[in-house]
């Protein structure tokens, strides 16, 4: 939760390719996730730096003991995806979703979230949909 709301703020939104190179090293990533789970905030975990910040959610969403959509349910979106009239596809997608987990559920909602503002709100290259997608 702490690295989204790091990640929305307007000094992130700006920066080109968030998600994009250079990576951080994963000693860096790691002493941030590690300083976060005990309790220091991810702004100054991460020393204001924002691509840094958007690397450790990708490693934590990465390291998650479980993946955030499992195959069953994976499989059932991408089917989703195919349907052809705009109101039955969302409908379909809707009622997946509703059929996972509450935390799975909370989650997705506010990670999509976050990818929707950054590709909305952002003029820097590298943040659109297409690249967000990736």
């Amino acid at each position: 939760e702490s690295l989204i709301a790091c990640l929305e703020q307007p000094s992130a939104m700006g920066t080109p390719a968030l998600f994009g190179p250079p990576d951080p090293t994963a000693r860096q990533i790691n002493e941030v996730i590690e300083a976060i789970a005990a309790g220091v905030s991810a702004e100054s975990a991460c020393s204001n730096n924002v691509r840094l910040a958007a690397a450790c959610l990708a490693a934590y969403i990465r390291k998650l003991p479980e993946p955030l959509i499992s195959s069953p349910h994976y499989e059932r979106l991408c089917s989703a995806m195919d349907v052809e009239v705009y109101a039955e596809r969302i409908a379909a997608v809707r009622d997946e979703v509703s059929e996972m987990g509450e935390s799975h559920q909370a989650v997705l909602h506010r990670l999509f979230n976050l990818l929707s503002k950054l590709s909305q709100r952002s003029t820097a290259p590298g943040n659109g949909p297409e690249d967000l997608a990736a």
